[in-house]
């Protein structure tokens, strides 16, 4: 999708398909709380695969690797 849109408007169309998520989440019936919870799911999913992306390429080049490495680390795998 990253490739497809661009970085930044991958990460903006992530973040709402999470929000859809979590709204189908507040509902009363169980079926759409499941629901929710899958598309917040691959909402998380794809800000994964694409922050990372965007970092590598906003950062400088002396700290990339660092960077990088960094949010790699700290995400629940």
């Amino acid at each position: 999708m990253a490739d497809h849109l661009g970085r930044r408007w991958g990460i903006i169309t992530a973040c709402a398909v999470f929000s859809v998520g979590v709204a189908m989440q507040n509902a009363l019936v169980w079926g759409a709380f499941i629901a929710g919870r899958f598309i917040a799911g691959m909402g998380v999913g794809m800000v994964s695969c694409c922050v990372p992306m965007y970092q590598s390429e906003c950062s400088p080049k002396a700290v990339r690797g660092f960077v990088v490495g960094l949010v790699c680390a700290t995400s629940p795998a």
